[in-house]
């Protein structure tokens, strides 16, 4: 069972669904709205069979190009079904109602721990607002096409007809890339292959055919922190998959399916992609974490450089913290969850370790400042403070040691129906 954000929502949560789902969510829409606004607004004009035979037709037509740009196959027929946003939410978004699965739980605490979201994030909210602004989604050789917004006569369909088509072609011929991660920022990373190698694909063919005009790289909009983590695939991903074509065209390409990227270092930072993919180098190290802790461990993750520069980021700026993010070299984040009869207390312990004292020097310096929290003692290398924002306070501990970063978050809540206190 895997979610995926236009190949991928498998990145971070995962719902029940029988299908492995391919969506262009809300962070392809803002993709595609700087250049062809006329493919987003609602449509009118179409009947319900017009509109599907013309997207048929359009289809058939970018199908030939692609197979010619990508040098591959459709052994396959592809399959269209129409859709609308409210079908999406019903049957490929988290429930508003009801109690959170603990896997969205865990995670939205780690986003909160880690000062990523704001304590009154719900990833709840966030992934319902991701799944309803879409344009198309992909389910193994079935494109869904969001009818609210695509409109078949704009010159933007045939960059998603392009896209899509190539998540088909990676199900056909790489199955085995849409399989599950553990982890964060593995998971971030071969996304990164699928939705760069569907957009490149899509570069290329707008050039070849000049039917289209390739979609503009999109940006980082740090508004939106969470938004801005599950776009690393959209972000990085084109430029990362042109990186290896330039090197030796599409066979490189087509041997990573089989050694994918496993953190956003390396598709941040190609060179050592490669030097994975050719040497089994990862360049990075596998923390453990050790911060005392009380409770039960319910959940594990590595986030990655993308995700230490995106917490920095909102903070000092987007230069600053991708050139302190450089220097990661690995980290672990636990979390730990201990209760009573009224009350749930969080904790998380993320270590990061750095390519040098210097790299590690500077995150704790950054971070401990950008915090601004009332601090309740201070030393060279320590530093604990408490942070209030809403009426939600989190403890936190943070300590310098060399080489690497140790983050102590501990927040408190009161169960459901018991006053706080």
């Amino acid at each position: 069972m895997v979610i995926a954000c236009d190949a991928a929502l498998n990145r971070i949560v995962l719902f029940p669904i029988i299908l492995i789902i391919v969506i262009v969510a809300s962070a392809f829409l803002m993709y595609y709205a700087i250049q062809f606004k006329e493919a987003l607004k609602p449509i009118s004009t179409y009947t319900t069979t017009d509109r599907y035979l013309a997207i048929i037709s359009l289809a058939k037509d970018v199908e030939k190009g692609v197979e010619a740009v990508r040098n591959l196959s459709f052994t396959v027929k592809v399959n269209f079904m129409l859709i609308n946003t409210s079908w999406a939410l019903e049957h490929w978004a988290p429930k508003e109602s009801g109690e959170i699965p603990p896997s969205v739980l865990h995670k939205e605490m780690i986003y909160k721990l880690t000062f990523l979201t704001p304590l009154s994030f719900s990833l709840v909210s966030g992934e319902r607002s991701f799944v309803g602004m879409f344009l198309a989604a992909t389910a193994g050789t079935t494109i869904y096409i969001n009818t609210d917004y695509f409109d078949p006569s704009s010159s933007g369909s045939r960059n998603v007809l392009a896209h899509e088509l190539t998540h088909v072609l990676q199900f056909i011929h790489f199955p085995n890339i849409f399989k599950e991660d553990n982890t964060t920022d593995a998971s971030l990373a071969k996304q990164a292959l699928i939705e760069g190698d569907a957009g490149w694909t899509q570069h290329l063919y707008c050039v070849k055919t000049r039917l289209c005009t390739p979609s503009p790289r999109m940006g980082i909009d740090l508004r939106n922190p969470y938004i801005a983590l599950v776009s690393f695939p959209y972000v990085y991903g084109e430029w990362f998959v042109s990186y290896l074509y330039n090197l030796s065209g599409w066979s490189i390409v087509n041997k990573a399916y089989s050694k994918p990227p496993i953190s956003t270092s390396m598709v941040m930072h190609p060179e050592r992609y490669v030097n994975y993919l050719v040497n089994n180098i990862k360049e990075f190290v596998e923390p453990s974490v050790s911060c005392g802790c009380s409770g039960s461990k319910v959940y594990v993750d590595r986030l990655g450089e993308y995700y230490v520069m995106l917490v920095l980021a909102q903070r000092i700026g987007l230069e600053k913290a991708g050139a302190v993010a450089s220097g990661w070299r690995g980290d672990r984040a636990e979390l730990y969850k201990a209760e009573n009869s009224t009350h749930v207390t969080w904790i998380l312990c993320w270590n990061i370790t750095w390519a040098s004292q210097e790299f590690s020097k500077q995150f704790y310096t950054l971070f401990v400042s950008s915090l601004g929290g009332v601090e309740g003692y201070r030393y060279e290398d320590a530093v604990a403070m408490e942070i209030v924002s809403n009426s939600k306070r989190v403890f936190v501990n943070v300590l310098n040691g060399g080489m690497w970063t140790l983050v102590k978050s501990i927040y408190v809540e009161a169960k459901q129906g018991v006053e706080n206190s």
